[in-house]
C-alpha cells in the first residue's frame, strides 16, 4: 500500500520508506531543473534498456 503525496505531480510514497517519494521520470527531470543539487534522484526501474537502475536505491546496507 502507498500514500499519495499532496503535490500536483504524480508521485507515491511507500509507508516502509517514508523519507522517499517515487516520481515519474519526467517529473524527476523537472524537479532537477527546479531544485538542482538539492534533489537526490535514484533510478528504481525503467523500460528503457539503456538506463541502469541504482544498485542500492533505498540506501539499505
Amino acid at each position: 500500500m502507498s500514500d499519495a503525496t499532496e503535490a500536483p505531480l504524480r508521485a507515491y510514497r511507500l509507508p516502509v520508506f517514508p523519507t522517499a517519494v517515487y516520481w515519474n521520470g519526467w517529473a524527476v527531470d523537472r524537479l532537477k531543473e527546479l531544485l538542482g543539487d538539492d534533489l537526490e534522484a535514484r533510478l528504481i526501474w525503467s523500460e528503457d534498456p539503456t538506463l541502469t537502475s541504482h544498485p542500492n536505491p533505498w540506501g539499505v546496507l
